[in-house]
C-alpha cells in the first residue's frame, strides 16, 4: 500500500496484504485506517502527518473479504467477506466481538454504518439487504430486519447522513432507497443501463446528494434526494453526449467504466474510481452552476475497487486490484 502527499509519495510503501486490497475505510477522528483484501486478512493502520504504520492483523473469515466500515464512534469496524458472514472488530484491541451469520446465503460483498444509530446495513449476492442492530457497549448484534426487492445481487450499501434512509445498488440497474425505521422501500432509481456497482449519500447535513455509479455511460448519475419529492437528476458523469467545454480533458484516453464512488463530507465533490484505474473528481454538485470534471492519474495500475475521504477533507484514500492503496493529501479540486 502506498501513502501519497500533494500527488507524491511521501513514505514507503506500506506491506502487509498478501492479496488484492478489495476496500480502505477511514475512522471518524481520521487516526485510523482499515484495509480488507482478498488474502482473508483486515488490517488496521494508525494515520498521522507522518505517515502510517500497522496495529492489527484482524483473522477470522475464511474467505475474501471485500468491505469494511468503522462504527459511528470508531469503536469497532465491521468487515463483510465471501463466507456469507460479517464480524465486528473491537478497534482498540483488534479482536472480534461477534460474527454476524445465518441471514445471508451467499457472499457478503458491501456494508454500511449508520452515524446516527446503532445499525449496520449489509448487501449480498443472495439479493437482499440486511439490517443488524448492535449494542455500542458490546459489540454485539441482537435483531435484524431483511430488506427484499432487488432481482440480483447487491453490489452496495449506504446510509443517508440523518440515518433515516437507505440506499442499495444492484445487478438489476436501479439504486433503491428504502426507510430504515419500516423497512419499506420509498424510491426505485433507474437512470442507468448496465448494473449499478456502487452508490453513496453525502454526509453534510447541508447537503442531500446521492451519487451511483455504473458498469455502462452515463458511469455515473449525481441527484439531489428532496423529501417527499422524486429525486432529481443533478448531472449526468461521462455519458456519451459528454461536453468537455468546461471540464479537464482525459487525453482522448478511455478511462473506462465506474467501479466505485464517494462523496466529500461537504457534498460538493464526488470522486469516483474507474476500471482503468484513473480517479474522476466532480466538484460543484452544491452550487450547481459551475460543476467541474478533473481526472487524476497515476495512483494505480488496475481496477479502482474503493475511495473514501476523512471526515476533515484533508485525506482521500483508494485501493484497487493491483494490491495498492493510494493516501492522497491537500488534494486540490
Amino acid at each position: 500500500m502506498t501513502l501519497w502527499k500533494d500527488g507524491k509519495m511521501f513514505c514507503a510503501p506500506l506491506k502487509g496484504h498478501q492479496g488484492k486490497v478489495s476496500h480502505c475505510a477511514f475512522s471518524p477522528d481520521d487516526k485510523l485506517l482499515a484495509s480488507v483484501s482478498f488474502d482473508k486478512t483486515a488490517m488496521l493502520w494508525s494515520i498521522s502527518e507522518k505517515g502510517a504504520k500497522a496495529l492489527f492483523v484482524l483473522e477470522a473469515h475464511k474467505r475474501r473479504i471485500w468491505y469494511c466500515e468503522f462504527t459511528f464512534d470508531g469503536r469497532f469496524v465491521v468487515t463483510a467477506a465471501g463466507d456469507n458472514t460479517l464480524a465486528i472488530w473491537d478497534t482498540s484491541t483488534g479482536k472480534m466481538t461477534q460474527r454476524l451469520e445465518g441471514k445471508h446465503t451467499s457472499i457478503v460483498n458491501c456494508c454500511a454504518t449508520s452515524s446516527k444509530d446503532c445499525i449496520i446495513a449489509s448487501g449480498s449476492f443472495d439479493k437482499n439487504v440486511v439490517l443488524w442492530n448492535y449494542d455500542n457497549k458490546t459489540g454485539k448484534c441482537d435483531t435484524s430486519q431483511c430488506l427484499k426487492g432487488h432481482t440480483s445481487f447487491v453490489f452496495d450499501v449506504c446510509f443517508s447522513v440523518d440515518g433515516k434512509t437507505l440506499a442499495s445498488s444492484s445487478q438489476d440497474r436501479t439504486v433503491r432507497v428504502w426507510d430504515v425505521k419500516t423497512g419499506s422501500c420509498l424510491h426505485v432509481l433507474s437512470e442507468h443501463n448496465r448494473e449499478v456497482m456502487a452508490c453513496r449519500f453525502s454526509s453534510s447535513p447541508q447537503s442531500n446528494v446521492l451519487v451511483s455509479v455504473s458498469g455502462a455511460k452515463p458511469f455515473g448519475v449525481c441527484r439531489e434526494m428532496i423529501p417527499s419529492r422524486n429525486p432529481e437528476v443533478i448531472y449526468e458523469i461521462l455519458s456519451d453526449d459528454d461536453d468537455d467545454d468546461d471540464d479537464d480533458k482525459d487525453d482522448g484516453e478511455d478511462v473506462g467504466v465506474g467501479t466505485c464512488v464517494c462523496v466529500s463530507p461537504n457534498g460538493d465533490v464526488a470522486v469516483l474510481g474507474t476500471t482503468s484505474g484513473t480517479l474522476v473528481l466532480v466538484s460543484g454538485l452544491t452550487q450547481r452552476k459551475h460543476i467541474k470534471r478533473r481526472f487524476l492519474k497515476g495512483c494505480h495500475d488496475g481496477p479502482v475497487r474503493s475511495c473514501c475521504f476523512s471526515k476533515d477533507m484533508k485525506h482521500f484514500a483508494s485501493c484497487s486490484s493491483d494490491g495498492s492503496v493510494a493516501l492522497v493529501t491537500e488534494m486540490k479540486l
